[in-house]
């Protein structure tokens, strides 16, 4: 049996990253912001549609947070990959609001600037981009989305042994709830995760 005393126990902790409990998976994200003639604009992708999950769909740069990393550098290396650019032409801005989803998985999120780069010369990495686009900042402060929204109900199996955790006559069971944002900008449809992180931005801009 393992003995503890307080400095062991503060040594176990000290320097840990905190995660999100129930999450099976970590991503992080990068919505990058680029200036094209003067003006602010978010960069978005159209993921390749060969791809195995979410093929065609528009999202930022960002993948899965790799072993022995943290999710702000996840959220670079992976925009450095699929854009095709250099580590120094990413700045972090600030960390956006964390999202926590239904298929318990975490996305971090990252407000990002990218420099010395123009819109025209950016590449991709066609095996996971189909291509790029550009909306100018100023749109998601004037436009506000179309709200969608869907409930979560706790589908419980028949035989679930309620007596093991105290309710022998059956427990009341909580719905959850997810909101989706929608915008359209010039027939792009932008929703889903994408969508929650781009309106994030534009609230905390707008307070």
């Amino acid at each position: 049996m393992i003995k503890l005393d307080m400095d062991s126990v503060k040594k176990r902790f000290e320097g840990r990253r905190c995660k999100i409990l129930g999450a099976k998976n970590e991503f992080s994200v990068l919505a990058p912001l680029i200036e094209i003639e003067g003006e602010l604009n978010l960069l978005y992708e159209v993921r390749a549609k060969d791809l195995k999950n979410q093929p065609g769909e528009i999202c930022f740069p960002g993948g899965k947070i790799e072993h022995g990393e943290n999710p702000k550098t996840a959220a670079v290396r992976e925009t450095c990959e699929e854009i095709s650019i250099s580590w120094d032409q990413v700045n972090i801005i600030a960390p956006l609001d964390p999202i926590f989803s239904a298929s318990n998985f975490t996305m971090y999120t990252y407000l990002g600037e990218i420099h010395n780069a123009s819109s025209g010369e950016i590449n991709f990495s066609k095996d996971e981009v189909e291509e790029l686009f550009f909306v100018p900042l100023d749109f998601f402060l004037k436009t506000k989305p179309e709200q969608l929204d869907y409930k979560l109900i706790p589908d419980i199996a028949p035989d679930f042994p309620y007596e093991k955790i105290g309710f022998p006559d059956g427990y009341r069971w909580r719905n959850g709830f997810v909101d989706l944002p929608v915008y359209n900008y010039e027939g792009r449809i932008i929703w889903g995760l994408t969508g929650r992180i781009t309106k994030n931005i534009a609230e905390i801009l707008s307070d």
